[in-house]
């Protein structure tokens, strides 16, 4: 596929882009809000935050270290994020999951999300990068 790195504020912040199937109109925008880059976490963690699409979302693909762990669909309103895209008329944008860290060796580890939408189209939309401590 297509990828794109685009740098964003704070400094030292990218958000990667990835279109996976040429034929796809646009890519899909949204943001990973918890857990914040660079947090230290042991046990289990809540992965949150919003996507968004000319298309429908189908949904969200949760990877840990570039492996599967759980797929959600957006089932929450984000009137804060409709705010800012108006033109992006699904009801629903914002997802979460518990993830289980138990399992993973300590130091760091990314969370990347994809999003996939109703026809089939994917592109990953964000990666945070956290630090494991048992």
């Amino acid at each position: 596929g297509t990828l794109i790195d685009i740098p964003i504020c704070p400094a030292g912040w990218i958000l990667q882009l990835t279109k996976t199937n040429p034929s796809c109109r646009t890519l899909p925008i949204g943001s990973i809000d918890k857990p914040s880059p660079g947090a230290r976490l042991s046990q289990r963690v809540v992965v949150a935050g919003w996507i968004a699409a000319a298309e429908p979302i189908q949904s969200v693909a949760i990877y840990l270290d570039r492996a599967l762990v759980q797929s959600v669909e957006p089932v929450v309103a984000r009137p804060d994020v409709d705010k800012f895209y108006p033109q992006l008329t699904n009801k629903y944008k914002g997802w979460g999951a518990m993830i289980d860290l138990s399992k993973i060796t300590p130091g760091p580890h990314e969370i990347k999300t994809r999003a996939i939408e109703s026809g089939g189209c994917e592109g990953d939309f964000f990666i945070v990068r956290i630090e494991h401590t048992p």
